[in-house]
């Protein structure tokens, strides 16, 4: 898997996360948008000798279900795939005295 910041699908999705679903109107260009990210990640894990499958992954996974949401096809993302995103993209913080301590 590429680095969140050499990874089109990671760029793309991590400006949707914690944004409301999108208008009806708006789905579709945003749907385009990330299948050509997918598309683009496909290429440059290939190019590494890697391969990727954007179904696989719960960032897009997570994306194609908020589009969805947006085109009132479902009304909530899985809670499976939702808690997945969240650990990817708001990871939790570390809070007790020990984990800071041990700096893990």
């Amino acid at each position: 898997m590429l680095s969140p910041d050499q990874s089109p699908v990671h760029r793309l999705v991590s400006t949707w996360w914690d944004t409301p679903p999108p208008a009806t109107c708006t789905t579709g260009i945003r749907r385009f948008s990330l299948f050509l990210a997918a598309t683009e990640e496909i290429v440059l894990n290939q190019s590494q000798g890697k391969i990727y499958d954007p179904l696989a992954d719960n960032r897009f996974r997570w994306a194609a279900q908020w589009l969805d949401i947006g085109d009132l096809s479902i009304r909530v993302i899985d809670p499976s795939i939702q808690l997945a995103a969240q650990f990817i993209f708001a990871p939790p913080r570390l809070s007790s005295r020990q984990h800071l301590a041990a700096n893990d």
